[in-house]
């Protein structure tokens, strides 16, 4: 009976985790995602395709370097590397890699890997903002006060937001996940939560520190929010933008 306690908390941890540690992200990260698609479809539309294409081209090799810099990071051997190579099927570029799929840490990379493009958009689109946005804007988290900055004369009367408001939109735009990039992720993401059932296993015999670790993880989450809110935020008003001056070219 206690063994099967013990295996009953291990696996009531393990779904905690993916509770806490896992689901919220992919939720952030599927809201960025019908956003980013809507800003495509806009600018798309407004720019042509091939005028989008090669205007983006920036976004694109961002969200390319997303997934090599995890294929490093879990030690994947990068076999190709294209950062912009429109084709006919529609692939903007692609990395080809290959892992041990005996080894459970790179398995797991396949998950990060897969949705690399969304987190590391995220810290490029962050450290445009930090670098080329008045303070005010980047730590003020308030839709309305943010609004009211973005529509001053004084925040377009600076170079800087025109090259920040450049480099945010191709950016933006390719914080999406194409079908191939989804189905590499399930087995890292199987991968991930067998290792969380094996470490909870392992950490119920230390104490309390599968405690420790879920109060982490949701301390990790609730610290990130400000930045995750203002990066949707800024997504939200770029697609809503893109939409209403593509809704007008197509009326004229």
């Amino acid at each position: 009976m206690r063994l099967l306690n013990y295996l009953g908390l291990a696996m009531e941890n393990t779904a905690l985790f993916l509770l806490i540690g896992i689901l919220p992200w992919l939720a952030v990260a599927g809201v960025m995602q019908l956003l980013s698609s809507s800003l495509r479809r806009s600018l798309a539309k407004i720019l042509g395709l091939r005028g989008y294409l090669y205007l983006t081209c920036p976004g694109v090799m961002i969200h390319e370097i997303g997934h090599a810099f995890f294929c490093v990071i879990f030690r994947h051997r990068i076999v190709e590397l294209k950062l912009f190579a429109p084709e006919a099927d529609g692939t903007l570029g692609y990395v080809r890699h290959t892992c041990n799929p005996k080894s459970l840490y790179q398995r797991i990379g396949n998950f990060f890997i897969g949705t690399g493009p969304i987190w590391f958009g995220i810290g490029v689109l962050c450290l445009f903002s930090w670098l080329l946005l008045p303070a005010d804007i980047w730590t003020n988290h308030s839709f309305r006060a943010v609004m009211g900055n973005f529509f001053s004369a004084a925040f377009w009367g600076r170079w800087q937001s025109y090259v920040w408001l450049y480099l945010a939109l191709t950016t933006a735009s390719h914080i999406t996940l194409s079908p191939p990039d989804l189905v590499g992720s399930v087995d890292g993401g199987i991968a991930l939560l067998t290792t969380a059932l094996l470490a909870f296993l392992a950490l119920g015999w230390c104490g309390e520190w599968e405690n420790r670790v879920m109060e982490f993880l949701w301390r990790v989450f609730l610290s990130s929010c400000g930045v995750l809110s203002f990066v949707v935020m800024l997504l939200l008003l770029f697609s809503l933008v893109g939409k209403v001056i593509a809704g007008a070219g197509g009326r004229g």
